[in-house]
């Protein structure tokens, strides 16, 4: 058995590296930006706003990927902007901050209810106006810092309260000021770092590869595992399946890289895993929206040139019967865990019977029962495990972890 478990997983990972990038269609006439907002909702994607080779886009383009094709829709009604910022939660979209034509800089904040199509505007953050801050929209609040200001890079750290409508400041990041980071929410922390400042780091550099954790219930920050990769600024970031994801940018030198890096993070084991490169150099300031399991990449810039091509990546990868590598159908939340894990199987499978297995690591197993949505697993010690899902001919194996 441990020698069957060592395999499964050795040919899911050769398949993970083994996977490719697929073109999708361009956006119409023509349309390109670079710092452009992407997110999806109920099966579509959607670009919204971006700079444009003269001027800042209040454009939202729509996705299908029934038909591969964009739609315009109607405008983002607050003032065109550059350098903004946005997020996706609980069926809505978050917009906000950057800088207008004349060089102002903003701090409001607008909320898109794509059900509705209708965009209205919360409360302006009392913080500085700002370019390109973080932004990430978790469990009902909306945290922003860091980005370029009227008076430089900043670090400063604020939380906006969905339901309350208001903005309170947290505590500063503790490293250098930057703009343009990345950042992503997992679980109950959101991460950001990498970016761009002026202070040199321990490598030498003011393009940064540290990164970042905050944990919102006591107010602190913690220093994580580097990138294990050159610095990186100006790129696009999601997290999906509770792992997080920092894709493209420009590198140390502030250019772009040679191929587009793909990365994926591990909160679980705070460890970074390098994935297959888009097509081409690296993109600066491209756009990213997911849709089922797959992250779509849009425009974006190569050494400042823009970039008709969008492609798509599958995300999903699972180990079937004997080793045959498919694409993973079910979902498994939290994979980090205390007692509790919810097991989703897609609906054609719902029918068949299916079981579930959990193997320490010594191949032992060590739990085992017939499907349910949900597992109580608070006799396991704390550790990491595998959970293997056996649905018909097909099994599919997921690690978790016991805290």
């Amino acid at each position: 058995m441990k020698t069957r478990l060592v395999i499964l997983f050795c040919l899911a990972l050769m398949q993970l590296h083994g996977q490719t990038w697929t073109s999708v269609a361009s956006l119409p006439s023509g349309y390109m930006v670079h710092h452009g907002f992407g997110f999806a909702s109920n099966g579509e994607g959607y670009l919204v706003g971006g700079i444009l080779s003269n001027s800042y886009s209040r454009s939202v383009y729509k996705y299908n990927p029934t038909g591969n094709s964009w739609t315009q829709i109607a405008n983002f009604p607050g003032v065109s902007r550059g350098y903004a910022i946005g997020d996706f939660h609980n069926g809505k979209a978050y917009y906000g901050f950057g800088t207008d034509s004349t060089g102002g800089y903003l701090s409001d904040l607008w909320e898109y209810n794509p059900s509705t199509s209708t965009w209205t505007q919360l409360a302006t953050c009392p913080c500085a106006g700002r370019t390109h801050p973080a932004m990430v929209a978790q469990n009902g609040q909306i945290y922003v810092g860091l980005g370029g200001s009227q008076s430089g890079n900043r670090k400063d750290w604020w939380v906006y309260n969905i339901s309350s409508n208001t903005w309170q400041q947290k505590t500063d990041l503790p490293s250098f000021t930057r703009h343009h980071p990345y950042q992503f929410g997992i679980g109950n922390y959101v991460y950001t770092g990498l970016g761009h400042g002026t202070s040199l780091d321990v490598y030498g550099k003011a393009i940064y590869r540290s990164w970042f954790r905050y944990n919102p219930l006591n107010d602190t920050w913690t220093a994580m595992a580097d990138l294990p990769a050159q610095g990186r600024v100006a790129g696009t970031q999601f997290s999906y399946n509770n792992k997080g994801y920092v894709l493209s940018g420009e590198g140390d030198d502030h250019k772009s890289m040679s191929t587009g890096e793909f990365w994926s993070y591990d909160p679980s084991t705070n460890t970074w895993t390098q994935l297959p490169s888009h097509p081409g150099s690296s993109r600066w300031a491209p756009a990213t929206f997911i849709i089922n399991g797959e992250v779509y990449l849009i425009n974006g810039q190569e050494f400042r040139q823009y970039v008709p091509q969008n492609y798509k990546y599958n995300l999903n990868v699972a180990v079937g019967e004997d080793g045959v590598v498919s694409q993973q159908k079910s979902l498994v939340y939290p994979t980090v865990f205390n007692s509790l894990i919810n097991v989703q199987l897609p609906a054609e499978e719902m029918a068949t019977e299916s079981t579930i297995a959990v193997y320490n690591m010594n191949s032992q197993k060590v739990h085992s029962q017939a499907y349910s949505p949900q597992l109580d697993l608070s006799q396991l010690a704390s550790g990491m495990y595998f959970m293997e899902i056996t649905t018909g001919t097909q099994k599919e194996v997921v690690k978790i972890i016991k805290e």
